[in-house]
């Protein structure tokens, strides 16, 4: 009897999210402000940072002043971000948050450089032109590296990052400044669990 509760209240969990989803996303807009420091991207389903340059230390990781940090600092410090932090208010715990995967990263700009939108390779909140200061929930985007989480098959030491003026990924070693937008959500391991639009 127990086993059943708890498969009805996942089901219930599931139905709920879909819901505040589809609520969020009826519009047909690309990304939709939470208004709680985050946006949700409505083709993936994830939930990015508002502020892609929150230099707040958190988790012993100080970013510089431009809000770069090394590989593994960054994975700290994502690792550490929360509710109270970086204008989050949406009741987010230490651990949900992490770097984004590359694929994660390139379905975020793969429309916005099919078009030509560059400096940087994203869309406004409606997915119908250039980001924009005044058309887009993001704050702060950075037209220039930013790390992913997944690290090259061919070194530990190197993990792929985005060149967001153009969209182009691009590997690097992991003791170097980059920036950090973090995510939270459902991780995509591959091109074929999320749509590349």
């Amino acid at each position: 009897m127990k086993t059943v509760r708890v498969l009805v209240f996942a089901i219930v969990l599931v139905l709920l999210g879909s819901c505040v989803c589809s609520a969020t996303c009826a519009g047909g807009d690309r990304y939709a402000d939470l208004a709680n420091g985050t946006v949700m991207d409505c083709n993936t389903g994830l939930i990015w940072l508002k502020n892609e340059k929150c230099t707040q230390t958190i988790n012993g990781a100080a970013p510089y002043s431009d809000g770069t940090l090394m590989w593994y600092d960054a994975m700290r410090w994502v690792a550490g971000l929360k509710t109270g932090l970086c204008g989050l208010e949406d009741d987010s715990a230490a651990g949900a948050w992490r770097l984004p995967t590359k694929t994660e990263l390139m379905a975020m700009v793969a429309y916005a450089k099919q078009q030509g939108y560059t400096d940087p390779t994203l869309t406004n909140d409606a997915g119908t032109a250039k980001w924009g200061t005044g058309t887009s929930s993001f704050t702060n985007v950075q037209s220039a590296d930013t790390w992913s989480s997944t690290t090259t098959a061919s070194s530990l030491t190197y993990a792929w990052f985005i060149y967001m003026q153009n969209g182009n990924p691009d590997h690097h070693d992991k003791a170097s400044y980059k920036y950090v937008w973090p995510v939270r959500g459902v991780q995509a391991g591959s091109f074929d669990t999320v749509v590349i639009q």
